[in-house]
């Protein structure tokens, strides 16, 4: 199995692929805005993967 398919097969089966598309339109968004000086890097990036975490994380029942 290639390395790749070792790291996206776990991602693929953890959510939807709505909930993906949910969680990289927020993450484009706040790239973008720290791109341009609008956000500190690094609060940008701790926003993007406590996003991941909570878009993410399996339905509870």
């Amino acid at each position: 199995m290639p390395a790749s398919t070792a790291v996206v097969a776990p991602l693929a089966t953890t959510a939807t692929l709505d909930r993906w598309l949910k969680v990289w339109e927020k993450t484009q968004h706040l790239a973008a805005h720290a791109a341009v000086g609008n956000l500190d890097r690094k609060q940008a990036l701790t926003t993007i993967l406590l996003d991941m975490q909570r878009e993410l994380q399996p339905a509870s029942s």
